[in-house]
């Protein structure tokens, strides 16, 4: 098997599931919406394949169709499709991303346990935790929405089914809150420690991330195409980030070393002084959003 490594993402709906996985990889392939947008099982394997290429598969196994390349609406539509139940896509790492910790690992998209649309989404995911049980989990909070009941249901479930609990949870979008209304960041990181303790997840590693800010940076980086949308929110957040660099890496609860090495590089881009845009400053940049320390912690 090609795969040295399972993560299995899990996350209530609107968490911003597709949009961290979007950051991770650099491009947006799968498509992002406040709404349950998964309904099959994804397996996204990264490594240095020539080309990329999908697949999707039957119910009993069989090969529905394949594609060489990968095109979002393509796989938003095989994701609505009854015949089909998983989809997997070769997604060739570029040369930047080709030395990261992403190379050999394959992330696990998963449907909401929660989506009382659609029952079968609970019993497809509660399958892919039984199916895996020895993979690391990559959870989902918003930190607009925490402590929900469909959170407690599905942390209940990666409970009975994944009792080793190797669990990082993301705190994702906080770049959607207000610290000149008091919202800091190191409060809802605190809140969501008491959250999770509270369902059972002892000293719970947790990261604040900017998915968003995160993904526009990395098709800067790539000289990729942005949205006005995108162009705004990469100017807005460049800017907090140019004046409280550490203000992520203080307030996430990581192992030390994790800690250690996140405050240390922003600390040294903060002496730096950088005021204009920069391949540096963009890389900079995105591991401020919490990315560079996501993927570590990824393959550690």
């Amino acid at each position: 098997m090609y795969t040295k490594k399972v993560v299995l993402v899990a996350a209530a709906m609107s968490a911003g599931k597709s949009s961290i996985i979007n950051a991770l990889v650099g491009k947006e392939i799968l498509h992002a919406a406040n709404e349950a947008t998964t309904a099959k099982i994804t397996r996204i394997r990264m490594g240095k394949f020539s080309k990329s290429s999908v697949s999707a598969y039957k119910r009993d196994g069989s090969l529905f169709d394949k594609d060489k390349g990968i095109c979002g609406q393509q796989l938003r539509e095989w994701n609505k499709n009854e015949l089909i139940a998983e989809i997997d896509v070769n997604y060739a790492l570029t040369a930047r991303h080709s030395k990261t910790k992403l190379n050999g690992i394959t992330i696990l998209d998963t449907p909401g346990a929660n989506n009382s649309i659609n029952g079968a989404h609970g019993k497809t995911f509660i399958n892919a935790l039984k199916a895996n049980p020895h993979s690391k989990i990559l959870y989902i909070l918003n930190v607009t929405q925490l402590g929900t009941n469909d959170d407690a249901e599905i942390l209940k479930s990666i409970r009975s089914h994944h009792p080793a609990q190797d669990v990082v949870f993301v705190l994702n979008k906080v770049d959607l809150l207000d610290e000149e209304l008091g919202e800091s960041v190191k409060y809802y990181v605190e809140k969501a420690r008491g959250y999770l303790t509270s369902q059972g997840f002892s000293s719970p590693v947790v990261i604040p991330l900017m998915a968003l800010p995160a993904l526009a940076g990395e098709k800067k980086l790539a000289q990729g195409v942005l949205s006005r949308t995108e162009r705004n929110l990469l100017v807005g957040q460049l800017e907090f980030f140019r004046e409280k660099p550490q203000r992520l890496s203080r307030a996430a609860l990581l192992p030390t070393n994790e800690k250690r090495n996140w405050q240390r590089r922003m600390k040294k881009f903060e002496k730096k002084q950088v005021k204009q845009l920069t391949k540096t400053e963009l890389i900079s940049f995105t591991d401020h959003c919490g990315l560079q320390v996501l993927k570590s912690l990824i393959n550690n």
